[in-house]
């Protein structure tokens, strides 16, 4: 099953539309675009097969960028399809059906 992850990246002064550009040709990135308000200047979507790919685009790939200043990664918790993947409610947190 693939990990997608989230990253925020903080960029030079006007060098966001370089780092998308440069982000978009790494592997496993599904999308990246060039945010106008808040705390990231670039929101990257990364799909890879497992974490040991994920590492290797945050700890060598994204640094390498020029531009890049600073990036904040967010895993996710479940697959967007979540009864394919066998996802159940944790019944601790679900409400009770009655």
């Amino acid at each position: 099953m693939d990990v997608r992850v989230f990253v925020g990246v903080k960029t030079e002064l006007g060098r966001a539309y370089q780092v998308r550009e440069r982000v978009r040709k790494l592997r496993g990135v599904k999308c990246a675009c060039t945010i106008y308000r808040g705390p990231y200047d670039v929101i990257i979507t990364v799909d890879v097969p497992d974490l040991k790919d994920f590492e290797t685009l945050a700890l060598y790939e994204l640094p390498r960028i020029q531009g890049v200043l600073d990036y904040e990664s967010f895993l996710t918790a479940s697959p967007d399809d979540k009864e394919e993947a066998g996802w159940t409610p944790d019944p601790i947190f679900s409400p009770s059906k009655k």
